[in-house]
């Protein structure tokens, strides 16, 4: 199953029982373990294409990131969480191991900026306003590996759960 139907699946679950998703994460983490050991020893010469020598296409400039939970947090009161899909598209390879070898400076940068800016402005979903977020993540991004090397950042999937407390109940501050 490709990554992106998966991290799909992951949201849609997430919203419905986050230990739901949690089970389906790991069961799908051990099946993709499974597969790719019996691919091995289908083809110890490791060939994907039945041991014709070919490959099965030329390598791809895109850096997918673990999904992002972000908490939006407002008058000191947790509102929701927002799971974003994320992957960035290098100019080329040489950029794309300039963009993995800058993942834990770029996790950092997105997580922070994502943070403040939700905490400011009302998350509604809209494609406006992921588009935005998109284009700031970019410049980030930007920043964080050198000016020239991403082509894009593109949002995979995005979710959103309202988050209930009891009333009156508070973040610890």
């Amino acid at each position: 199953m490709p990554i992106v139907l998966r991290l799909s699946l992951l949201l849609l679950f997430a919203l419905a029982s986050p230990a739901r998703a949690d089970a389906i994460v790991l069961a799908s983490a051990k099946k993709a373990e499974g597969e790719a050991g019996a691919s091995e020893k289908a083809d110890p010469q490791g060939k994907k294409d039945g041991g014709q020598g070919k490959t099965s296409g030329p390598p791809t400039n895109f850096v997918s990131l673990e999904p992002f939970v972000v908490p939006i947090i407002r008058n000191g009161q947790l509102q929701r969480h927002v799971t974003l899909a994320i992957v960035i598209e290098a100019k080329d390879q040489d950029a794309k191991g300039k963009v993995e070898a800058a993942m834990p400076r770029l996790r950092d940068a997105f997580v922070r900026d994502l943070h403040a800016y939700l905490a400011v402005v009302p998350y509604d979903g809209s494609g406006a306003l992921l588009q935005a977020m998109m284009q700031r993540l970019a410049r980030i991004a930007d920043g964080a590996v050198g000016a020239g090397h991403i082509k894009a950042v593109l949002l995979q999937g995005a979710a959103d759960r309202k988050v209930s407390f009891a009333p009156g109940s508070r973040l610890a501050g």
